[in-house]
């Protein structure tokens, strides 16, 4: 039995007799007040919520003692104390979710080997003591953050054991030491290792390199020294480096401009001298910058980037001329040696024997001609606008950005409702389905995110960057011939299959158990519960049309021209 709770109160009288209960939510009701004791009662419970609430007190002392729970989460709440002690000892745990309490006590040996355990995240809290060796003993461990605490002491080296882990955050804490060269063993990293804002000390080992898949390194704010490794220029899959406020030294070494698809690069707040190596121009990938040294001319090549920050430095010379410099505020240009260009604040340049590049608009639309067609905006509803040219929309005031800012910001993502998400998914099939069936030859994108993904003021979508597209040839084998897939997977009446996604984690057509990544995470927590019927309906369309497109046969999966046909009949 699965019970969910929409009331502003709980119901003491009553909570105590759900002992059938095995999956109990009260995620995002805005609840008051201490847990009640009843809550004890329920022996059968393996997946129990708590979380996005303004509980206060302590959490339930006997919380585990079925020895059945296997989810539990409690994150941005109000509770306070320590973990309790048959959570501590809950052996059948997979999933626990802390973060953004006030949680507090000695986390050394918080918990004991959980040997089922694959997601931990106890950031935001009081917890104090050091790292446990135990967590490398957690062989189906996924996920590790306690950040922001204040633990202390250095990474224990057998934390290297737990050899599935993909992501492992330890930023915020006060944490000591040198950077353990073992952890370049912990292959499996494909995420994230973030250890910024903690007092590391001396060198970063060259074997971080060989994280060669892992997506996010963040070292800012510590005590490390010594000079860049060059061997970063290794991690061919990384898309954020940080390492700011250290106190590296020397030159920022070439290798860094061979990481073709990174989008945040920060190495100020350091003691490098010399020049940026000419090959940082090349990153066409990259959206935020921030460096000491001077500005060589090539950054006009550097299309993608959208932020910049060069405040307090010694430059000198006129900015590049693309659009991420010349509508920085002057607060990030300031204080620098002698700067020069069209920005408020700064002197002009002079225009004698000056080499200036042509202004390269950040917010493009990649458009061709097919075949004797015109050109085409891949852009939402009216996609098949056809035009002999098109002009780029070159002010930012049109646009609210990309749907990764958007759903980033919570502010902006409360105001993108159901309705809208819908509209958006439903712009993206028509872009796609434009480009498999109406180009020929066939186009793919093969690189769709949210982050390609740009909105204008009336939420209408534009598929961008097509840097990795790609003409199929027709002929090749390439191309697969689809006999169309049954969008039925997913049975369930629409608002039995919303409440389901609200609840807990699924089982569903997928294969994803509650043993692997909830399906609930595909619903944003932060957005009301959809109840308009016809809303409703639409939710759980694109959710059925979604599944399909995971079949695990490409042969069974729906053409993108299938997926539009059927939104226009849901």
């Amino acid at each position: 039995m699965v019970i969910n709770f929409m009331e502003q109160f709980l119901p003491l009288s009553e909570i105590g007799n759900l002992t059938k209960v095995s999956a109990l939510s009260l995620l995002s009701n805005d609840l008051t007040g201490n847990i009640p004791t009843e809550m004890n009662r329920l022996n059968k419970l393996k997946i129990l919520q708590f979380g996005d609430n303004n509980f206060i007190g302590h959490l339930p002392p006997n919380i585990c003692s079925s020895g059945k729970l296997t989810v539990f989460s409690a994150r941005n709440t109000q509770f306070t104390g320590p973990i309790p002690k048959s959570l501590k000892n809950c052996s059948s745990l997979k999933r626990v979710r802390l973060e953004q309490n006030q949680l507090a006590g000695n986390i050394t040996d918080s918990f004991g080997v959980c040997p089922n355990l694959y997601y931990m995240e106890l950031s935001g809290n009081k917890y104090f003591g050091h790292i446990s060796p135990n967590w490398g003993k957690r062989k189906n461990l996924i996920s590790l953050k306690i950040s922001n605490n204040n633990l202390t002491g250095s990474i224990p080296l057998e934390l290297v054991g737990a050899t599935n882990l993909h992501l492992l955050d330890l930023s915020s804490n006060q944490l000591t030491g040198e950077i353990p060269m073992e952890l370049g063993n912990l292959s499996s990293l494909i995420q994230q290792l973030s250890i910024s804002s903690n007092y590391f000390s001396g060198e970063v080992p060259v074997q971080i390199a060989s994280l060669k898949e892992v997506a996010i390194l963040e070292l800012a704010t510590n005590n490390l020294s010594g000079f860049v490794p060059k061997q970063l220029g290794r991690l061919s899959m990384l898309l954020h480096l940080n390492m700011s406020q250290n106190k590296f030294e020397g030159n920022i070494p070439d290798e860094i401009g061979q990481l073709k698809v990174i989008e945040n690069l920060d190495l100020s707040g350091n003691s490098l001298n010399g020049t940026i190596p000419t090959m940082l121009g090349q990153l066409n990938r990259l959206e935020t910058l921030n460096l000491f040294c001077t500005i060589p001319l090539t950054y006009g090549e550097m299309s993608g980037l959208t932020t910049v920050d060069i405040s307090c430095n010694q430059l000198k010379g006129p900015i590049p001329k693309i659009s991420s410099f010349l509508q920085a505020p002057f607060e990030a240009l300031r204080n620098n040696k002698g700067l020069c260009g069209n920005v408020s604040g700064l002197e002009h340049c002079s225009t004698s024997g000056g080499n200036f590049h042509s202004l390269i608009i950040l917010t493009q639309f990649w458009c061709m001609r097919i075949s004797s067609k015109p050109l085409k905006i891949l852009t939402a509803r009216s996609i098949s606008l056809g035009l002999e040219y098109m002009e780029v929309i070159t002010k930012q005031s049109c646009l609210l950005g990309s749907m990764d800012n958007i759903l980033k910001d919570n502010e902006q993502a409360s105001e993108f409702d159901w309705n809208r998400r819908v509209n958006v998914i439903k712009d993206i099939a028509n872009a796609l389905c434009y480009l498999h069936h109406d180009c020929s030859p066939p186009i793919v994108h093969r690189d769709i995110s949210s982050k390609n993904v740009i909105l204008d003021l009336e939420y209408v979508a534009h598929v961008s960057d097509f840097g990795t597209s790609k003409f199929l040839n027709p002929n090749s084998s390439n191309m697969t011939s689809f006999a169309g897939a049954p969008l039925d997977m997913l049975h369930q009446h629409p608002g039995d299959i919303v409440t389901y996604l609200w609840q807990q984690p699924s089982q569903s057509a997928t294969d994803l158990t509650i043993d692997t990544i909830p399906l609930m995470d595909m619903l944003d927590q932060r957005l009301p519960r959809p109840t308009n019927d016809i809303i409703v309906h639409k939710v759980a369309s694109m959710i059925r049309i979604a599944v399909a497109c995971l079949t695990e046969s490409p042969r069974s999966r729906p053409t993108m021209e299938q997926v539009c046909k059927q939104f226009v009949m849901s």
